[in-house]
């Protein structure tokens, strides 16, 4: 390559001749050829030039410093000249990862409410009339027309402890005549019809009489009270059911009890005791059951007192009086619990009975 100069207002020629054996060695190739974007990105030209092309600059810039001794434009035009323009260094975009999946929990399926069942159909037990079931049992299908109507089936189990409490009396100072569920069934009064005497409460075909503030709690308790006079047959009661359903008194089945305990207290005059031995202030508590006859039911006698006491009975002790037919105790067919002043001797005799005593916490055990 020939180059020519003017210094210092003379015309000076000098050729020259570079032989550049870089260059003869290997024909120049752009950076854009040696480094397509985005590709070899790990060499990083310094000052924005690229590190190959720079060393082709970097020789000519030095044959260029020779000739400058001569004058200083050769060198640094021929530095110039070599300086070349390094290709911008791409910056590889890094592939996009997946966004983490954001699981979607799957909703529970709906349980489907249990299917209402259907109450058992009440039936007729007398003669087409419903009776009431009692509170808590499906009411069995009585058959039309039978004697055992609809609620009947009801066996206590080991809790059904309590038949009577006499409960709280009312706001008004009212006691109620129920007994203590799930025992159903409510007092009555009966006697032996003699003239003139008196009953309270009256014996009556058909009804249930309230208890009376008094009982083992006090002023804030009830209990059952009864008083009479004059009767000179056999004597007068009353008596608790422990299951009627409707027009008919069922039986139950306490044979998972023992016996029955009971409060009393009170007087009587002109009683008989065991053996018929004359008694006062002693009464006769019968558990009736379907089997008795001739109204010799089995019973107990307890004694009473001025103030409340307890009158445990197991049902070993149980026995009749002896006027009727002789039978055996039967847990599974109690109907009734009775509380009788039994009247000393027979219709000869002049005595008849007086009675005034309370009742109250009867239980099985």
């Amino acid at each position: 390559m020939i180059r020519s100069w003017t210094i210092s207002g003379g015309l000076l020629r000098s050729s020259l001749l570079v032989l550049c054996l870089a260059c003869s060695a290997q024909p120049e190739t752009s950076s854009r050829d040696r480094h397509p974007p985005g590709k070899d990105t790990d060499v990083t030209p310094q000052g924005g030039t690229p590190s190959v092309p720079a060393s082709g600059g970097s020789t000519q810039g030095q044959g260029g410093s020779i000739v400058a001794q001569g004058g200083t434009m050769s060198g640094t035009s021929l530095g110039q000249g070599g300086s070349g323009s390094g290709g911008t260094p791409s910056t590889g975009t890094g592939g996009a990862g997946n966004a983490p999946g954001t699981a979607t929990p799957n909703a529970g399926n709906t349980g489907s409410g249990g299917t209402t069942g259907s109450g058992g159909t009440i039936s007729s037990g007398m003669g087409g009339t419903i009776s009431s079931g009692n509170t808590g049992n499906t009411p069995s299908t009585g058959t039309g027309g039978g004697s055992t109507a609809s609620g009947c089936d009801f066996t206590p189990t080991a809790m059904d402890t309590v038949v009577y409490s006499g409960g709280e009396p009312s706001s008004s100072g009212a006691c109620g005549s129920a007994i203590d569920s799930p025992y159903r069934g409510f007092w009555y009064a009966y006697n032996d019809g003699t003239t003139g005497a008196t009953q309270t409460p009256e014996k009556t075909a058909s009804s249930s009489f309230p208890g009376e503030v008094g009982g083992t709690g006090g002023a804030m308790d009830c209990a059952f009270h009864t008083t009479g006079k004059g009767f000179g047959k056999w004597g007068a009661g009353v008596g608790i059911e422990l299951n009627r359903s409707g027009g008919t008194l069922c039986p139950v089945d306490v044979s998972i009890f023992s016996g029955i305990s009971v409060q009393l207290k009170g007087t009587t005059s002109g009683t008989h005791g065991e053996e018929y031995a004359e008694a006062d202030d002693t009464i006769r508590v019968k558990v009736v059951t379907t089997s008795n006859t001739n109204g010799d039911d089995l019973g107990f006698w307890c004694e009473l007192s001025a103030t409340w006491s307890e009158c445990k009975i197991p049902f070993t002790m149980l026995s009749q009086e002896g006027h009727g037919t002789k039978i055996t105790f039967d847990p599974t067919k109690v109907t009734k619990i009775e509380f009788q002043a039994a009247k000393f001797g027979d219709e000869t005799d002049a005595t008849t009975a007086s009675f005034d005593f309370w009742i109250d916490d009867i239980k099985f055990y």
